[in-house]
């Protein structure tokens, strides 16, 4: 052990006297990392600012607007000096920013989540044999029909797959555009 780890007494006086008492130091536990950087919370945030996220930056938006307002109302009903319209000013200003940071994000963050689906896609296209159904996808992806709808049909708008409709049962297929040589070799076992 080091000489810091252990207490330090000193003494004046004798027995009836001054006793102090220094406690070792306490051990430091590591710092845990912050709840953010646990990759479900982080995807929880970027579905949540994909999905809402213009709507949350609409609202911060009105609510700096509603600050700006009340305040300068407050300040004329009270009669008060006109430099105190500058707190609701800022407080305002940064609403209004944060509201733009916040439209950023989602932006960023529906274009993350989209790059994820469709890599997705790719592996589940790699995996099954033949073409792929809106209903295969919503399945395999957990995603509502509508979103596994949108994510072939713009997939298929960028040319990365090909929608066919099959002539036996009407439905609209999707299969890999040009598959890599990778993915075309044929897996008998």
């Amino acid at each position: 052990m080091h000489d810091h780890d252990h207490a330090t007494t000193l003494s004046l006086g004798g027995p009836n006297g001054i006793c102090i008492r220094q406690a070792a130091p306490a051990r430091r536990e590591p710092v845990q990392p912050a709840r953010l950087a646990d990759p479900r919370t982080r995807g929880l945030i970027q579905r949540g600012l994909a999905t809402h996220g213009r709507l949350i930056a609409i609202a911060v938006a009105v609510l700096g607007s509603v600050v700006l307002l009340s305040w300068i109302a407050l300040v004329s009903s009270l009669s008060l000096p006109g430099l105190l319209y500058l707190p609701g000013v800022a407080i305002a200003a940064a609403l209004w920013v944060a509201a733009g940071v916040i439209h950023v994000l989602s932006r960023g963050s529906q274009r993350s989540l989209d790059a994820a689906r469709e890599r997705q896609i790719l592996a589940l296209a790699a995996r099954v044999r033949g073409p792929l159904t809106v209903a295969n996808v919503a399945h395999a992806l957990r995603l509502s029909l509508a979103e596994a709808e949108a994510a072939l049909t713009e997939m298929s708008r960028s040319g990365h797959v090909h929608a066919d409709v099959d002539l036996d049962t009407g439905l609209l297929q999707f299969s890999l555009a040009a598959r890599p040589a990778s993915l075309a070799q044929d897996h008998r076992p």
